[in-house]
This record gives C-alpha cells, sequence and structure tokens, in this order.
C-alpha cells in the first residue's frame, strides 16, 4: 500500500515491483528535478563537500546495498509462488 494524504492506497504486487525496481536503479529519480545546480553546489555543512556530493555517496551507498542484497534465485521463487 502506498500512502496518500494519510488514506492507505492499494498497489499492485507489479505495479510495486516496478517501482521498488526503478527506485533501486536511481534512487534520487524524484528529488533530482528539484535540485538546481546551485543548490547542488553549495557546501555540506560539517563537512568538505557539497550537497552534490553528499547525493552521490548517499546513491553509492543504496546502489551497493541493492546489487549486496539482490537474489534473482529469491526472485524467481517468489514469483512463481505467487502464481501458484
Amino acid at each position: 500500500m502506498q500512502a496518500t494524504g494519510g488514506k492507505p492506497k492499494e498497489l499492485t504486487r507489479e505495479k510495486f515491483e516496478k517501482t521498488f525496481n526503478d527506485f533501486k536503479k536511481d534512487p534520487f529519480a524524484s528529488i533530482r528535478p528539484m535540485m538546481s545546480q546551485e543548490m547542488m553546489s553549495k557546501p555540506m555543512p560539517g563537512t568538505d563537500g557539497t550537497i552534490g556530493d553528499m547525493i552521490k555517496k548517499q546513491e553509492k551507498m543504496y546502489k551497493d546495498f541493492y546489487n549486496a542484497n539482490d537474489n534473482p534465485i529469491e526472485k524467481v521463487n517468489s514469483v512463481s509462488e505467487s502464481k501458484k
């Protein structure tokens, strides 16, 4: 289910899997359009880097995590079990 204005919304398994797979490929796709080049180049408080550097590091962490924990055997198993 996906929350919309505090109310749960039904979500098909296919829609969930597509949305989740899209997120794993590009975790910051939804916020990237809101980030101007000026904002990305601003210094990140408490670090030597910029906001853009921090976003790149976070994106790499997400991708590394999902790539390390993405077991194709489990995917095949869960899909075949859900069709039974």
